[in-house]
This record gives C-alpha cells, structure tokens and sequence, in this order.
C-alpha cells in the first residue's frame, strides 16, 4: 500500500475513534500520522524493511506497527474492526458542516443514524430536535449543510486530490514505454474545485501504460478499458482518465483535455480563420497533417503568445495572446522568496517554531515570517503581550541556529468586531510584519462587516489584509464584503492583500486577484502554514496569483528579505 492509502486508512481510524469518544490524544496521534503519510515522498519500503519508521516525526512505535502492517499488506485489522462496529456510510456525517464526531455519534446512538439520507429524513421528521442539544435551529442548519454539501461535493477541493492526481502521474510516468505525460483538465488549469483527474500520456504501445493504471492501489473500479483509455474510479469515489496517443499527438491531446472549453472554442475559431482545425488528434490543414511537438508550437501556429495553463478560461487570455499582451514576467514558483504567514506551537501550529524555519531552510526559502495568532483566537492557543515578547526570545535563540533564513517577528492580529486590532498600538508597532484577518462573526451584513475590514485596514500597522474573504471551501461562504470598496482601500493605504494558500481557503481567489490588480494593489502568497508540510501549501497561492494574471512586480514576497522588510517599515511611516 502506497502513503497516501495509508494516510487515508489512518485518517479513517482517527474518525472512528472519536465515534467512539476515545481520548483526544490517541486520535490525534493517528491524525499526526496521516498528516505525515500524505506528505511522505521518501522510500517507505526501505523504512518499513529496516524497522526505521520512528525516525519520522510524529510516529512512534504504536503508529509505526500499525503502518508496517498497512503497507505490507495491504490492510489494517483495528480499522475492519472499527468498520463492523457502524453503518458503512457512517463517516459520511463528519463531512457536514458544523456536524462533528460528538454530535454524530450522538445521533447514532439515539436515532440509529448512519448516513446522510437517514440524517435528512430524521430531520425533516422532526425526530432530531428532541435530543439534548439539538433544536429546530439545529434541524434548519442541519437541512441547510446537507444542501450545501451534495452542491458543493458534486466537485472536490483541488488540495485533496492534487496529491492524488500527482502519485498517479508518477507511477504513469514510470509505465514502460512512456515518452511524456502529464495531469490534464482542472487539476492542471489550478482551479480551487475539480471534478475529476485527467492524465495524457504518450507511448508507442497503450495498452501496458493503461494496465498500470487499472492495478493501482486504491482504485475501486475499472469503469472501462479500450484502446487508447482507461477510465477508473477510487475508493474515495473519485473518477480518473487516462489516455495514451503516439508521441507526435500528445501536444495536441494535452492542450485539447487541460482545457478549459470556452478557451478551446475560441481556439477552433481562430484555426478556421487560418484554414487550420485543431482536436486532440492534431492540427489539420485540409487533409495535411501539420506536425505540433509542444503546446507552444500549436499556440504559435494560429499566431498566438503561449496561454499558461491557468490563464486557459476564457477571460481575456484570447485576445491579449493574440495581441501579444499577456505579462511577459507572470508570477513564477521560483521568484518567490519568503513565505509570509506560518504558525508554530506557540498557538495552533504543529510543529515547533525551529522545525518550520529548518523545513523553510531546506525549502530554499530566505525568510519566513513567523505570525501566530493574537490573543483574542483564544480556540487557538493566541498570545497575549507577555507571550508575544517571549517568543521574541525563542526567535532570536532559533536565529542563531538556523541563519540560513532570516526570520521576522509577525503576527497574526484578529479584526475585532468594530474594525479595531487586537493588541495595543505599541506592541504592534514593534512587529516587523502584522497580518490582520478576520476570524469570528463572519455573519455580520455587508455594510458591517465592509465597515469593520476598512477600519482595519486604515490602521498604520496593518500590513496584510489576511485570507480577505473568510471563505472555507465547501463550508463556509465568503463574508458578504464589497470587496471592490476594500481593494481599492487596500491599494490607497497600501496594505497588502494575502493570496491565502491554504487549500481549505484559496483566499484570494482569482477573480478577487483580478479585481484587486485592477485597482492598483499589491499582493504576498502565503503558505497559511500550521506544518512543516504545510509550507508548501505557498503553491495554491502561487498558481492562484498567477491565474488572476499577477505578475513577478504584483508580489512583494518576490523581493529579498532586506527590501521586503524595508516595504513594509516605508509602507507604515507613509512613504509607500
């Protein structure tokens, strides 16, 4: 069994046991463990061979037994235990919003509710609202997340099956016989919620390279098989394509499955102005087939700039590759300098504030600013003054030990409910970096919470606007912001907008990238990084910077730590 199977299988335990109200601790343990799984790419053979498991953080000897016996064979006999224990479509519930394990497991044990469908009957029966902490309001809510989850899970987030789409490609890429391939559709265009995955290969021979997709571990299905695809589903529901062409079609075939449609249509009707047409088989003039190695050459053929697979969306990207107008310098992965927004164990984070700068280091990163929550995120473990000065110290201690990347004093201030900040004005001057985000009420009207986030943007130590929406994907809607009014103030006072990575948010999303271009500011992409795994999320925030058409000048994070920095202290005397 591959990593991301066993991070999966584990994950599953964990949402047993807290079924089960088992202590908090033990399922964090397993949650730990799948964190580190998912994001495992070293030789888990080896360790599992050689009994080095332990070495990894976050597992030790219990979770390590467990995770030998997953990859060796295939199973786990806690989780058929835990299984035979519920109704098969249990787990289900804890995707719902505001539905967790306690209330779940509740609901179980009084109703005998296993699924979603028997949730909304009991609940349209009115059978829920007699059990001790439930209510009307709570049938409503109820009623209202299942609406909004079978809506929003008709697609998926885009962080969950990336992993999933990447170990696929890799094994593909590994298939005899294979010359290129690569991830197709959505997936590739980086839109924050996708369907399915596409993958395109080439090879002489299809058929092997299909076989090796139909045998991989985790695939439930094979819906069908012919000569040039194969089609599959995963255990988890998911649905993957795979086709494989000759070499001298997989340009053309790569371009026709990334997409998107409304990008292709204007694409065929510029090749029938030439006298060309163009499908996944090729590029025809008349009867000729015209030979297309890359996707740069199909863009050249119909006289175009290259469109970057982000861009593909039919918002303008036609006519300015047309025109020749697109940014020569769009945001490249490798002009980012320092990830922004990280946290550490001094509030919600999981690991220490030494690993995230080692994890930052090793990364290739020059600076990270290290920005835990203030003190009125009291769910989140936010500090208070004297914590804040404290952990000073520990950033001046780690340093010294890691000089390899510079590390900046942060913070991650809560936009309380009348605009103002959290903290005092003093200490928040001594920060070198303050992103103010807004974490509770979201529910407040658009001229309220519009009012809030402009108070708090007119504040002199607001540097960052943090995750501007407040939007979690498929769980909460973003806040009813007029977020043309906020851009524009941001731009005026020079405040930077986040391009929040984190999977779960993908704050600021491309459209708001766009908006807020068009008014004059400027933005940083941010890991919003709990993790030393998490660090990487700063590519969600890239991809989706590059897909609202930012440019390299667009992001201050490009610059180098000293003139970083230097923005930042100019921007609050009233020279930026």
């Amino acid at each position: 069994m591959d990593s991301l199977s066993i991070a999966r299988a584990l994950r599953e335990v964990s949402q047993y046991l807290q079924l089960k109200g088992d202590d908090f601790y033990k399922t964090r343990a397993y949650d730990l463990g799948a964190d580190r799984m998912a994001g495992f790419s070293g030789d888990l053979d080896t360790l599992v061979r050689e009994s080095r498991l332990t070495e990894l953080p976050n597992i030790g000897p219990a979770l390590a037994e467990k995770i030998t016996e997953l990859q060796r064979t295939g199973s786990l006999r806690l989780l058929e235990q835990l299984r035979a224990q519920f109704p098969p479509s249990i787990l289900e519930l804890l995707r719902l919003p505001d539905l967790g394990a306690k209330k779940a497991a509740a609901l179980h044990k009084a109703l005998g509710i296993g699924s979603i469908e028997e949730l909304e009957q009991a609940c349209r029966d009115q059978r829920v609202r007699g059990l001790k902490g439930f209510g009307e309001r709570s049938e409503q809510k109820i009623l209202a997340g299942i609406e909004q989850y079978r809506s929003a899970h008709a697609r998926r987030r885009l962080g969950d099956v990336l992993p999933v789409a990447r170990a696929l490609l890799s094994e593909v890429r590994a298939a005899p016989g294979v010359v290129r391939a690569e991830v197709a559709g959505s997936v590739r265009r980086w839109c924050e919620l996708v369907s399915d995955v596409d993958i395109v290969a080439s090879a002489p021979e299809a058929a092997p390279v299909l076989a090796v997709l139909a045998r991989q571990s985790g695939v439930r299905e094979v819906l069908g098989q012919g000569d040039s695809k194969c089609s599959v589903r995963m255990d988890d529901g998911l649905q993957v394509d795979l086709r494989v062409l000759p070499d001298e079609d997989y340009a053309t075939a790569l371009h026709h499955f990334t997409g998107s449609k409304a990008h292709h249509v204007r694409l065929r009707g510029r090749a029938r102005d030439l006298g060309l047409t163009i499908s996944e088989w090729g590029a025809f003039r008349g009867e000729e087939k015209v030979p297309v190695p890359t996707e740069e050459a199909l863009y050249a053929l119909l006289g175009m700039s290259y469109v970057p697979p982000e861009l593909r969306e039919d918002v303008g990207e036609f006519e300015a590759a047309l025109a020749g107008t697109l940014p020569a310098d769009l945001l490249a992965p490798s002009a980012v300098q320092g990830v922004v927004h990280s946290h550490t164990t001094w509030s919600d984070g999981k690991s220490s504030l030494e690993a995230m700068a080692r994890a930052a280091a090793a990364m290739g990163l020059r600076y990270l600013t290290v920005t835990d929550h203030s003190a009125a995120a009291a769910y989140a473990g936010g500090l208070d003054e004297i914590r804040v000065r404290s952990q000073w110290e520990e950033i001046a201690r780690v340093q010294e030990a890691v000089p390899a990347v510079r590390l900046f004093k942060g913070l991650e201030v809560d936009i309380l409910e009348d605009g103002a900040l959290d903290l005092s004005d003093r200490l928040l001057a001594e920060l070198d970096v303050v992103i103010a985000s807004v974490h509770v009420r979201h529910g407040q009207d658009q001229a309220a919470m519009t009012a809030r986030v402009l108070k708090a943007l007119d504040h002199p130590c607001t540097d960052v606007l943090g995750h501007p929406t407040g939007r979690l994907l498929q769980k909460r809607d973003p806040s009813p912001l007029d977020m043309a009014v906020v851009v524009e103030r941001a731009a005026k006072r020079g405040v930077l907008l986040e391009v929040n990575g984190n999977p779960d948010r993908m704050d600021l999303s491309a459209e708001h990238v766009r908006l807020a271009l068009r008014a004059g500011a400027r933005l940083v992409v941010s890991a919003d990084a709990h993790s030393t795994l998490a660090l990487q999320n700063v590519a969600f925030a890239i991809h989706t910077a590059r897909k609202g058409g930012a440019r390299t000048s667009d992001v201050l994070n490009t610059r180098g730590p000293d003139e970083f920095l230097a923005e930042i202290r100019r921007r609050r005397t009233g020279g930026g």
